[in-house]
């Protein structure tokens, strides 16, 4: 081979197929699941302050539980507060970032009205419930699957 041809080798890498399944069909699913959340927050109405951080706390215990799929850092963390006795909830306060207006998040049952609810659905899956003034049923819910599953 001349140079000239080692050169051209060097800047055209070989192309690579896409990806199919694994880690890229996981950030799929999670978005899919995050537009669900979203469009059933906006149906729920109410522009009240309670609502709004009620949108938020949902949000964010979907979407970090949710994240926790998407990177190996997360998931181990998550299974060291699991292994530890811990639970969901016990891995996702941490999180709030210090300041937030955020409602209360409540482990398997609400405690007052504007709460979210975390529930093990087992099989490593969590229920997430966001009750609004009624404690009755909740005006949101998604359920988010975990790969830790306990061992």
């Amino acid at each position: 081979m001349s140079r000239r041809s080692i050169q051209a080798d060097w800047r055209d890498p070989p192309q690579r197929p896409p990806p199919s399944g694994g880690r890229s069909a996981t950030r799929f699913g999670c978005g899919a699941l995050l537009l669900l959340v979203a469009l059933a927050l906006a149906s729920c109405g109410g522009s009240s302050e309670e609502q709004r951080q009620l949108d938020w706390t949902f949000q964010f215990a979907s979407t970090q539980l949710a994240k926790v799929n998407e990177s190996l850092v997360l998931e181990n963390a998550y299974i060291g507060v699991v292994a530890g006795g811990g639970t969901a909830l016990d891995y996702l306060l941490p999180e709030i970032p210090p300041g937030t207006k955020a409602r209360p998040l409540v482990w398997q049952g609400p405690a007052a009205p504007w709460t979210v609810v975390l529930k093990d659905a087992g099989g490593g899956a969590i229920r997430i419930e966001a009750y609004g003034e009624s404690r009755e049923a909740p005006i949101a819910q998604a359920m988010v699957q975990v790969t830790h599953t306990a061992r």
